[in-house]
């Protein structure tokens, strides 16, 4: 009898997970192949809904994509109708060409501070960009008065001290650019409209 009632256990245990909801596989933390700080998760709000959402959006109190269930287990997005497909073994999915790892939470953690270090400084840099700018912009105006004193050969030839001291300036301020990152650029095209040398 005894045994009897382990065996009828054990079938009641098999039954129910033989019951559960073949989209469970998907619920957790991934990560993006080739990309250590892109992260989804995958949640279950309840019996038949599903969300999608980045590490960034739900740290920053956004929503997430609510996924569509197909038959087969596997889901579809509903923006675009891609298919996620779980591998064999649940280790990974595809959404197109795309192949997503299952990661702990310490990793999606992890991710998250370099996240968060990555952007704290690129607020640095464009604000430390910014300042050189303006900075730059302070000491060209000091370079841009030329009084006509009606001496056309006068006027030119300071012109063309007062050019190669714009860009001699310019330059300088380059220099210093390219050691903020993307500062060179944002730089150059501030410079080249509406700022020019």
């Amino acid at each position: 009898m005894r045994y009897l009632s382990v065996i009828l256990g054990l079938l009641a245990a098999l039954l129910l997970a033989a019951c559960g909801n073949k989209h469970d596989k998907f619920v957790g933390y991934w990560q993006l192949e080739g990309d250590r700080d892109q992260v989804g998760i995958i949640t279950k709000i309840d019996s038949n809904t599903y969300t999608l959402i980045g590490l960034y959006e739900i740290k920053k109190g956004m929503q997430g994509n609510v996924l569509t269930k197909m038959e087969n287990g596997d889901f579809e997005l509903p923006n675009n109708k891609a298919r996620i497909v779980m591998s064999e073994d649940g280790k990974t999915f595809r959404v197109g060409s795309q192949i997503w790892r299952r990661i702990t939470e310490q990793q999606a953690e992890e991710a998250w501070k370099r996240i968060e270090a990555a952007l704290a400084q690129a607020k640095k840099d464009r604000e430390a960009c910014q300042s050189l700018l303006n900075e730059y912009k302070q000491q060209r105006q000091k370079l841009t008065t030329i009084i006509d004193t009606g001496n056309t050969l006068d006027y030119f030839k300071r012109k063309e001290e007062q050019d190669k001291k714009k860009d001699a300036l310019y330059k300088q301020y380059r220099q210093k650019a390219s050691k903020i990152t993307d500062c060179a650029d944002t730089f150059y095209f501030n410079h080249g409209f509406g700022i020019l040398p």
